[in-house]
């Protein structure tokens, strides 16, 4: 959500009230969810090289986050084919 700053053009504008403001940053969260899913889903089956972190995730090169094998070290690249999405996370 926006802060007016004083002396600003956008600060001497009518403001929106704090719950129509609340009620359209959560519309788009959940705007920005669906086209990410949608956009996780089209990589199923495709193989992708994937750096690991630690955390038992990695990274593709086009930054999709992609659950790892348990053990996967660090630092590696490893090649995966994700089949599901779940929770943000191709699996």
């Amino acid at each position: 959500p926006y802060s007016p700053r004083p002396g600003t053009p956008a600060a001497r504008m009518p403001q929106t009230g704090r719950a129509t403001v609340k009620q359209r940053a959560a519309d788009l969260r959940g705007d920005v969810a669906a086209v990410r899913t949608r956009w996780l889903d089209g990589l199923r089956g495709q193989s992708m090289d994937v750096l690991a972190e630690r955390d038992g995730t990695g990274y593709a090169p086009n930054f999709a986050r992609i659950a790892l094998p348990e053990g996967t070290p660090a630092g590696s690249i490893v090649t995966i084919t994700p089949q599901t999405v779940e929770e943000g996370l191709l699996k």
